[in-house]
């Protein structure tokens, strides 16, 4: 499974951000808090995260996509992921990217509700200062309310809808 999360990984890399609609909405990352874009199927999700991504390179807050950490767990790759692979998920980034736990990282986890017991990895990585997680789906598991109880407080909900007429 490493070396499948490994090439899953050097993707954004290699293929850069792919074109996507600007949205009228913000995605703050905020200190000690998950951010969590949910939403409907379709109306975006994944194309927000790119965008925040392209900002935040815009306002240099990160120098390159490699200080990105990003999965899609939609992936017929990943659909085998287990508990136990996620906690090697930052270890192969840091080893892939030459980063450490002390640069400034951006992980982002679309539909990474997936897998079994996501939360904990989450917000293992959210304990670092300098990291910020970003995490998507439109299931039910990551409606308000439930993700208010997995993540006990520690996550700033976005919800994204369809597009508008102006955007």
């Amino acid at each position: 499974m490493d070396a499948v999360i490994r090439q899953c990984l050097v993707e954004l890399f290699e293929l850069g951000i792919p074109k996507y609609v600007s949205r009228d909405i913000e995605v703050p990352l905020l200190k000690d808090m998950v951010t969590i874009v949910v939403g409907g199927r379709k109306v975006g999700k994944t194309y927000l995260t790119y965008q925040l991504i392209d900002t935040l390179l815009h306002q240099q807050k990160i120098s390159s996509l490699r200080q990105v950490c990003y999965l899609h767990f939609d992936d017929e790759r990943l659909l085998e992921l287990q508990t136990d692979d996620l906690r090697r998920i930052d270890a192969l980034f840091l080893e892939l990217t030459d980063a450490s736990p002390q640069t400034p990282l951006v992980f982002v986890f679309d539909e990474i509700h997936r897998v079994k017991n996501w939360e904990y990895f989450v917000l293992r990585l959210n304990r670092n200062p300098n990291w910020h997680v970003v995490v998507t789906g439109s299931s039910a598991d990551l409606e308000e309310d439930n993700v208010g109880r997995q993540l006990r407080g520690k996550s700033f909900t976005v919800k994204l809808h369809p597009l508008s007429f102006e955007e």
